[in-house]
């Protein structure tokens, strides 16, 4: 171990390897355990060992800002890139987190879109998962995207653009005090808390306001059913009064009709009480006809047998006595004239 490695604070890098990364074909770095300073002319590589650091923790091409792909920073005519990078473990004497990172391109330079089957991952010279990486630099405090904790020169036009609050989270979240953290996500929830409830006192306080301006216009709604109720009743009354008024007049004309029809009743009854007795003699006169009728049809009867006969007894017609042809007119003459007798008295 480095003899002054007791000045170190915990997670804080030690040495940084770099082998065919970048401009680099091999350069070992051994930072002080405070501010470091790194000089040169532009070009001189000082990006590249920020670059080295930040992907040897696992950092993603995309907070960099160089190159989307991770085979863009092997050297220039070489098939893979190296990075060491050794941290100071504080809780254990016996060694300090090594963590090697190996970036190979893939086969005629094929690139995949998942950066991790470009990569190989070692921890204390053994083959590792990315995630136990991530999960070493989290536990280490260590943020390579936070740019309030890692700065890349490409992302200083990020940093300007960041408002106070996104600052402040940052801030807090680079520092890395847990009670703080605790603090400042506790002052996070009541500030949101606060703000909900004043946006649903808003809501309330509008919603309110939208059931009162209802309300004005419901109370008008309701006078004017109440207005249209009062006029229906109204219309209805005087229906019935015009229906019972119908009544009125219909009972007025029923009783006229009865006192007509009662009237009529017994002016019938006197005439029939005056053509009683004729109605007797009527009947005898029909009675009397019938019997004529009677009678008339059988002399008639009785001339067609005479007729009938007379035709057969032509030639005896002189031996019939005088008396008899006599009788004979003089009984057919009677039937003639009581024959008129019934008709005229009918």
């Amino acid at each position: 171990m480095n003899p002054e490695a007791e000045e170190f604070g915990h997670g804080a890098v030690v040495s940084l390897k770099l082998t065919d990364f970048m401009q680099f074909n091999y350069v070992e770095f051994y930072p002080g355990a405070t501010l470091n300073v790194i000089l040169g002319p532009n070009g001189a590589g000082k990006s590249t060992i920020v670059n080295g650091i930040a992907l040897a923790l696992g950092a993603k091409t995309s907070v960099l800002g160089r190159a989307d792909h991770i085979v863009d920073f092997i050297r220039t005519g070489c098939e893979s890139a190296t990075l060491d990078i050794e941290l100071y473990n504080a809780t254990e004497e016996e060694h300090n987190y090594l963590i090697r990172r190996k970036i190979f391109k893939g086969e005629d330079g094929e690139r995949d879109k998942n950066h991790s089957k470009h990569t190989a991952w070692c921890l204390n010279g053994q083959s590792v998962i990315p995630g136990k990486i991530s999960k070493l630099v989290k536990g280490l405090n260590i943020q390579p995207e936070n740019l309030c904790q890692f700065l890349p020169q490409d992302k200083v036009h990020d940093f300007s653009k960041m408002n106070s609050k996104e600052l402040l989270v940052k801030t807090v979240d680079a520092v890395g005090d847990t009670e703080l953290k605790d603090d400042h996500k506790t002052l996070k929830e009541l500030q949101s808390t606060l703000s909900n409830s004043e946006d649903r006192r808003q809501k309330k306080l509008n919603t309110l306001k939208d059931l009162k301006e209802q309300a004005v216009g419901k109370e008008e709604a309701v006078r004017n059913y109440k207005a249209k109720t009062l006029i229906e009743r109204q219309m209805n009354l005087l229906l019935q009064r015009a229906d019972w008024a119908k009544v009125d007049e219909v009972r007025k004309i029923a009783k006229e009709q009865q006192k007509i029809r009662d009237q009529a009743k017994r002016d019938v009854d006197a005439i029939e009480i005056k053509l009683a007795p004729h109605q007797q003699e009527l009947k005898k006169v029909i009675n009397n006809k019938s019997k004529i009728d009677g009678e008339i049809t059988k002399a008639t009867i009785k001339v067609k047998q005479i007729q009938a006969e007379s035709r057969n007894r032509t030639l005896r017609m002189e031996e019939i006595p005088d008396t008899d042809l006599v009788n004979l007119q003089n009984e057919f003459e009677t039937l003639k004239k009581r024959e008129r007798t019934t008709n005229e008295t009918n």
